[in-house]
């Protein structure tokens, strides 16, 4: 929700931008709601219609059945819930959807989890909106993975296809460009910190925003502004292993946008996540050799002093 609302925020100062939002603290936006209460017949009859046109395709060879990855089945207020978004999306011509999700894995029994990362899920490539939400999935994960793992699971990637995710118009019922976003598992140690959970919360709001500003603007080029709320003046006190909090992911945004984090990892093995472990002292030490700094891993007034020179 919190990344909904300053997503919603930032698109809103675009003047040729209209957004809608499904729901906010207080429950899903009342026209949305009206909509569904006065349309549930219709919604039901949309989605069995498109889901027998689909089957009969596929009956004759004229579409393929694929399944990449087995997702849970859905209650049927939620199926309904879901579909109706899509005929709302259709009757009110929306030209994009975004499905806003935090990602984790059915018996999960520790705090931490096997996998970690995003993934952007678009519709199979026989959808007739496939072509434009892997155009605006492709934008926006060029921006996310400049801050965030991408998925490590073995199934899924940066972007995904699939053709049973309701979401994102199975049997086709989705005329917009529509995305369903899974920022990462809800685990992960950036999502878990709370001293800061805002500023990753602003991060992905951004970088999705820029994503969107690019797809909008056929915009081929990477905005490689990142966290910049906190590595602007968050530079300012000594910093050492054992560490954590907002200064601390200044110091490791500030060492991956200067090439030196993570030092012969990925984002999944030692994420931006304001903890000053290995991964971020053995980065500093890499970073402050190769400028002529002592080795220390320690970061204090010298290493201060350079980077603000």
């Amino acid at each position: 929700m919190s990344v909904a609302k300053e997503l919603d925020n930032l698109l809103s100062n675009e003047s040729e931008i209209e957004t809608f939002v499904a729901r906010d603290d207080n429950g899903y936006n009342p026209i949305f709601a009206e909509y569904l209460s006065e349309n549930r017949d219709e919604i039901m009859e949309f989605r069995n219609t498109k889901k027998s046109l689909m089957d009969n395709l596929i009956e004759e060879g004229s579409l393929d059945s694929y399944v990449n990855i087995q997702h849970n089945y859905a209650p049927s207020d939620v199926v309904e819930l879901l579909y109706g978004i899509n005929k709302f999306s259709n009757d009110n011509n929306f030209d994009i959807t975004i499905h806003i999700h935090f990602n984790d894995y059915p018996g999960r029994r520790r705090e931490s989890g096997r996998y970690s990362g995003f993934s952007i899920y678009v519709p199979e490539k026989q959808y007739s909106n496939a072509e434009a939400s892997f155009d605006l999935a492709y934008k926006i994960q060029q921006q996310l993975k400049l801050s965030f793992p991408v998925s490590d699971f073995s199934r899924e990637s940066e972007i995904t296809e699939s053709q049973d995710l309701i979401a994102i118009g199975s049997f086709n019922t989705a005329n917009s460009a529509a995305i369903l976003i899974e920022y990462g598992y809800i685990y992960e140690s950036h999502f878990t910190d709370k001293y800061i959970g805002n500023y990753v919360v602003d991060e992905l709001a951004r970088q999705t925003y820029f994503g969107i500003s690019n797809y909008l603007n056929n915009n081929d080029t990477v905005n490689n502004d990142t966290y910049s709320k906190i590595s602007e003046y968050l530079l300012d006190r000594p910093l050492v292993k054992g560490d954590k909090g907002p200064n601390v992911l200044a110091l490791q945004d500030h060492l991956r946008d200067s090439g030196y984090y993570p030092q012969k990892n990925t984002l999944n093995n030692c994420p931006l996540n304001g903890n000053f472990g290995s991964c971020t002292e053995q980065a500093l030490i890499q970073y402050q050799t190769e400028n002529n700094i002592p080795g220390t891993g320690f970061f204090g007034d010298i290493t201060m002093s350079f980077i603000k020179q």
